[in-house]
């Protein structure tokens, strides 16, 4: 049986192995139509390089955790149609961290391999936690999050931290949505 050593990491710098890596992974639990693509994957990664939390075993990575910060025009449309627009959010629809402003995040994608669950998640979920938390507090004041879920597992793991749901989608999606205030009151009772 094979022994793994798990850490956590953040993208800080465009690297194609990651993007190859994200790929590979939501082949595993995504069906086709809610996959990334290379192309979109590449595009919002060169505008925001600090996008994935990388759960990595053995150095490989094995899971990941993307969000960044997201426009006002993409926050409108987000909480104003029906529309499940992961796939098309483009290098556009990401705006840069900026000191003293207030950011919306959009959490587009969290992947863990089928035989990494378990602590290994827990490990990748804390990190995301700790991560916005901080980012909050010391540098980028956070007022909120969005996300989609498209499966029970996603909705368990949003309303674990403080999401609730929004509105149904296409497609029988739900947009869930937490205040920051939401966020660190469930992230510190669950952690």
């Amino acid at each position: 049986m094979q022994s793994y050593t798990y850490k956590v990491e953040r993208s800080n710098v465009f690297d194609e192995t990651i993007v190859k890596a994200v790929i590979e992974l939501d082949a595993l639990v995504y069906p086709e139509d809610l996959r990334g693509d290379t192309l979109g994957e590449r595009a919002r990664f060169k505008k925001d390089p600090t996008a994935f939390l990388l759960l990595k075993a053995n150095e490989h990575i094995v899971g990941y955790f993307c969000f960044f910060p997201i426009t006002k025009l993409l926050q409108e449309t987000v909480f104003t149609t029906s529309k499940l627009v992961d796939n098309d959010i483009g290098p556009d629809d990401i705006t840069p961290y900026k000191k003293g402003e207030k950011h919306m995040l959009f959490i587009i994608s969290i992947v863990v391999h089928p035989k990494h669950r378990g602590a290994p998640s827990k490990m990748l979920l804390d990190a995301f936690f700790q991560s916005v938390k901080h980012m909050h507090q010391t540098r980028y004041p956070i007022e909120g999050m969005v996300a989609y879920a498209v499966s029970g597992k996603g909705s368990s793991t949003l309303e674990r931290f403080g999401f609730g749901k929004y509105k149904t989608v296409e497609q029988g999606y739900t947009l869930y949505h937490a205040t920051i205030d939401a966020f660190l009151k469930a992230g510190e009772q669950h952690g």
